[in-house]
């Protein structure tokens, strides 16, 4: 949904609070870039303003590629998150999204049911989820030796 993408995240130390750190500003830069109109919160305007944005060929679909260059912005590192927020929000997993897949989106994350998302709701979302996606996106740059 929302890449506005960080355009790199530098590849997190081994350490658990470096790879926190580097979440929670990747959370809070992401934030700022969905926030289009600069309010404070993640409403509906938003939404259809970052949906527009990635419909890079403006057929009101949009396509995993579109996506994944989209929010990823060719970093090797968050294409494989690119990927996994994709499926995320494809509600219907019918391999687009649709204005129907992120309203369920937005309600989802919309914890408090007020018709907006706040900072807080958006964070801990995208926190948590972040934390899974980084996660499988390390483990899968590594490789084991052979025996």
């Amino acid at each position: 949904l929302v890449g506005y993408a960080v355009s790199q995240v530098a590849t997190p130390a081994p350490g658990l609070e470096e790879l926190m750190a580097s979440i929670h500003t990747t959370v809070d830069a992401l934030f700022a870039r969905a926030d289009t109109n600069g309010n404070g919160i993640f409403d509906k305007a938003d939404l259809t303003s970052v949906f527009t944005e990635y419909d890079s060929d403006a057929n009101h679909l949009v396509s995993e590629a579109e996506f994944v260059s989209r929010f990823a912005n060719n970093s090797a590192m968050m294409t494989p998150v690119a990927k996994g927020l994709f499926l995320n929000l494809d509600q219907d997993q019918n391999g687009e999204l649709e204005a129907r897949d992120t309203q369920l989106f937005f309600d989802k994350i919309d914890t408090n049911d007020d018709g907006t998302v706040d900072q807080q709701e958006f964070s801990s979302y995208f926190t948590k989820l972040f934390e899974v996606l980084i996660v499988y996106a390390i483990k899968g740059q590594q490789t084991t030796p052979s025996s």
